[in-house]
């Protein structure tokens, strides 16, 4: 069975009270994720490919299943690229 949408009817007015409410807590989570990150490098999923010796594909596919930890953007913190390695060194069994 596939996933099906659930249709919400409201007042214009409430749907645009309830859009203002997420994107002001989007803005909130994301300023704050920023202020954890300050001064910490970013790379991209290029930069990090070519600095740990893996296909783009690869480093793509780990952010997309969270192996590799992302900040809003896309962008991959100097600090979560030391994560991983530190996980990879437990795990040396298993080929990431």
């Amino acid at each position: 069975m596939q996933n099906q949408a659930k249709i919400i009817f409201m007042p214009l007015e409430t749907a645009v009270d309830e859009i203002r409410k997420a994107v002001a807590n989007e803005f909130k989570r994301v300023e704050s994720e920023k202020k954890k990150l300050d001064g910490e490098k970013i790379y991209t999923i290029n930069a990090v490919s070519k600095k740990l010796g893996r296909n783009f594909q690869t480093i793509k596919k780990y952010c997309k299943t969270g192996l590799i930890r992302t900040v809003p953007g896309g962008g991959i913190p100097e600090s979560a690229i030391i994560e991983f390695l530190n996980n990879s060194k437990k795990n040396e069994g298993l080929h990431l």
